[in-house]
């Protein structure tokens, strides 16, 4: 075989692996114990099509659109300021960080209480959409059934699997779930516990709920009520067990 043939076969094998090593995977990434996600497509030769959408404090959000290429996202309407986004895995996740000397400037698509930059992780089978959507209606079913013991177990399993994937919100949603389970099952101690982390505890009437942002008050003023009902009767629980 002519060498310069060859010499022009492994360039291009070269160049192919290359460029497969600077694409990312492809899909939905969800940013970890937040509220948003980053969107990847196939490099199709003008770099990798990112979608990236937050949801702050006070319902802030960030939307921004763009190309990777080599680690660096570059928007596709830049403001009159370049803005450019570095990228880095991290194993399974995905690092994103502003890597411009004017933060102004990628600000520019977010409101004054949102934030792009974080970790974004590509949920595994089980913590997809349509996955999360059945292992919650199988608790709620057990739940029914009062079959609390396997209520439980289906609950935690999911939360400990995939308790990152949710946002701040349904969190403390399934929170609250786990916790009333836990109140039938006589278990009051990890009631309380459970409840720990939830902005009810931390906000424990509804006059402390309204020094959140507005819209926080909003989505809250309808699930704290939940948390402080249940850590009522977990204490009461508590008491009477002693």
């Amino acid at each position: 075989m002519n060498p310069l043939r060859i010499f022009a076969f492994l360039a291009l094998c070269l160049l192919s692996l290359t460029a497969a090593a600077d694409s990312l995977r492809p899909g939905k990434y969800i940013l970890l114990e937040g509220w948003g996600s980053l969107t990847l497509g196939a490099d199709k030769g003008k770099g990798q099509p990112v979608a990236i959408e937050t949801t702050g404090a006070n319902a802030h959000v960030c939307e921004l659109k763009g190309n990777l290429r080599k680690g660096v996202v570059v928007p596709t309407n830049p403001p009159s300021r370049p803005c450019t986004i570095s990228i880095k895995a991290k194993g399974d996740d995905i690092e994103l960080q502003p890597s411009n000397f004017d933060p102004e400037a990628c600000n520019y698509y977010c409101g004054a209480r949102a934030t792009y930059d974080g970790t974004y992780r590509l949920p595994p089978p089980s913590c997809e959409r349509k996955q999360l959507r059945q292992r919650q209606d199988l608790f709620l079913k057990q739940y029914r059934t009062k079959t609390y013991d396997q209520a439980h177990a289906t609950l935690s399993s999911l939360i400990a699997e995939c308790g990152v994937f949710y946002n701040w919100i349904d969190q403390d949603k399934l929170r609250n779930d786990l916790a009333i389970t836990e109140y039938h099952l006589g278990r009051y101690q990890d009631c309380l516990k459970t409840l720990e982390p939830n902005t009810g505890t931390a906000h424990p009437d509804m006059e402390s709920l309204q020094e959140l942002p507005p819209a926080d008050f909003d989505m809250f003023s309808t699930i704290a009520p939940a948390t402080w009902k249940n850590r009522a009767l977990c204490e009461k629980g508590l008491k009477a067990k002693k």
